[in-house]
């Protein structure tokens, strides 16, 4: 008989505004998710664990190679 690991999880309380709790809750039923899904994608994608969206990811590096090769035609755009 194998052991996998175990993986350790800790609890966090979030104290939210009646307001906002509900609003939350009808977007992420809408969405079909949890909010712990939810908050484990924003802090992995805070922490840089993992990219949140590659393909923005990709987009983001294309903007940046762009900004760069036109940066004087933008200087002086922004005037």
């Amino acid at each position: 008989m194998t052991s996998s690991p175990v993986k350790t999880m800790k609890t966090i309380t979030i104290r939210l505004p009646e307001d906002l709790h509900q609003r939350v809750k009808v977007k992420l039923v809408k969405d079909h998710r949890s909010f712990q899904e939810l908050v484990e994608e924003q802090l992995r994608s805070y922490t840089g664990d993992t990219p949140a969206d590659p393909n923005f990811q990709r987009q983001i590096e294309i903007a940046r190679r762009g900004m760069s090769k036109y940066r004087e035609a933008l200087s002086e755009l922004a005037k």
